[in-house]
């Protein structure tokens, strides 16, 4: 790699507030020039800290309600308000509420429910709300077993939460080989991700196009014999429409040997391929704990392929925190425990980082890898933080300098492929949780630890 030099302007904030311990905790980045802070834990009501655009702690609102211990939470971002919905999953329970950049709430629980009654035949799963050009949607999938398909209400909401248009499709889908990964809107077309598992016809994957006018679906099946998909996705492409779809490729389960791969492609909004499927062999060599690509094309983005081999960690030296989990759909969940800053690998676990840039046919242009063969991980393979700014692709790792100073390491690359790092020059006896920085405009912002203290920093940088 180079080393690449920016002009940096890093601004924290005047004040901080005391760590509340929650279970778990959100950034809503630039909601009317404001930034919130969502903190939230079983059996306590949810609060909200409210930072200026100068990053000045405003104060402190709580919403009336409880949290229940087994939540989803969605949070929906528009301009200049975000949307906070709670379901208690299994239940036909769902609870709306609007929060403006100032911090006033406004319940709409009761019209939500009552649209969820009397629409979408009072749900038990969890509900997909879209903001589509700063319009509200709500999304429902229920399966129909006799049919063998799978139904999907999309509706429209006006500013009362009155339906104005409801759309209802359905397509072939059978529970018992297959699983629904990944679903979203896209104009007038929903675009979905599912996988199947079948010991005649083997693993396949399949990107569906449904369309809402119409009810017309088409499709593109990709199947793998033997092979298993894991943690199948694929991003959408407003550009130029382009749908960029991968996996991690899994050995069959009684093969004596590790054979891990990568699948990847783009399609285009008619689902045609338009670059030669390709499958990448050998990024899981060299003991990886982590595998993060540079796919370069008109929308460049990091994806991370995790090699699913857990890494041992003994000698922590900063405590785990909570944070939220999000899935493909965008649900934050309370379950999963993040590793410490500073953590010693144990004998003989995954420790290199690769980076691998590939180009717009899924070529590798640029191959490196960071061993971490010594007794700490220099870098850290996670948590992470991957976001796209100036239509450049930037990924953010922790990179520790000792088990008490810590920095943040920025990696890129330029035009022919040259990978490229930069350190972001934050204090190094912070905390920072990768996982909720969010991109807005010229800068980025995410939220600090230190001691007992949460604040947010944010980090403006200009090429030299």
């Amino acid at each position: 790699m180079c080393i690449t030099t920016y002009s940096q302007t890093i601004q924290y904030s005047r004040q901080t507030f005391q760590t509340p311990y929650a279970d778990a905790m959100q950034m809503v980045a630039n909601v009317g020039g404001y930034h919130h802070l969502l903190c939230f834990s079983a059996n306590k009501v949810p609060s909200i800290y409210i930072f200026d655009a100068q990053l000045q702690l405003q104060g402190k609102e709580e919403l009336s309600f409880k949290l229940e211990e087994a939540s989803d939470i969605r949070i929906v971002p528009f301009k200049e308000h975000y949307y906070l919905y709670v379901h208690s999953t299994g239940t036909t329970v769902h609870e709306l509420w609007k929060i403006n950049g100032d911090g006033t709430t406004a319940l709409l629980s009761v019209p939500f429910q009552k649209l969820v009654d009397s629409v979408l035949n009072k749900n038990t799963a969890t509900l997909q709300l879209i903001n589509q050009q700063e319009g509200l949607f709500v999304a429902a999938h229920t399966y129909f077993d006799a049919m063998k398909k799978m139904g999907s209400t999309v509706v429209t909401l006006d500013k009362e939460l009155n339906p104005s248009l409801i759309r209802k499709v359905f397509y072939s889908f059978d529970k018992d080989y297959e699983t629904l990964q990944q679903s979203m809107l896209a104009g007038n077309n929903l675009l979905l991700l599912k996988t199947s598992k079948n010991e005649g016809k083997g693993n396949s994957l399949d990107v569906v196009k449904v369309d809402l006018i119409t009810g017309g679906s088409i499709s593109n099946s990709f199947n793998s014999g033997l092979y298993l998909y894991l943690n199948p996705s694929f991003k959408f492409s407003p550009k130029d429409s382009g749908i960029l779809v991968y996996a991690t490729l899994r050995e069959p389960a009684n093969s004596s040997r590790t054979q891990r791969s990568v699948f990847i492609n783009r399609l285009n909004f008619s689902l045609q391929e338009q670059a030669p499927l390709s499958l990448l062999r050998s990024l899981f060599r060299n003991n990886l704990a982590a595998n993060y690509l540079l796919v370069q094309g008109p929308s460049s983005c990091w994806l991370n392929m995790a090699n699913n081999i857990r890494v041992s960690v003994r000698n922590s030296i900063a405590a785990p925190t909570r944070d939220f989990v999000t899935d493909d759909a965008g649900v934050v969940r309370l379950s999963r425990t993040s590793l410490p800053s500073f953590i010693t690998p144990e004998y003989n676990q995954p420790t290199a980082i690769r980076f691998t840039v590939l180009n717009e046919n899924f070529k590798p242009v640029k191959d490196s890898l960071i061993a971490n063969n010594k007794n700490v991980f220099d870098v850290q393979p996670r948590p992470y933080a991957q976001f796209v700014m100036n239509n450049k692709a930037y990924l953010i790792l922790i990179q520790n300098f000792s088990s008490k100073h810590r920095g943040l390491l920025m990696v890129n690359a330029t035009a022919d492929g040259q990978l490229t790092t930069s350190d972001l020059r934050v204090f190094d006896r912070y905390n920072y949780l990768l996982p909720q920085l969010q991109a807005v405009g010229n800068y980025f912002i995410l939220p600090y630890t230190y001691k007992n203290d949460i604040g947010l920093v944010k980090i403006k940088m200009e090429d030299q």
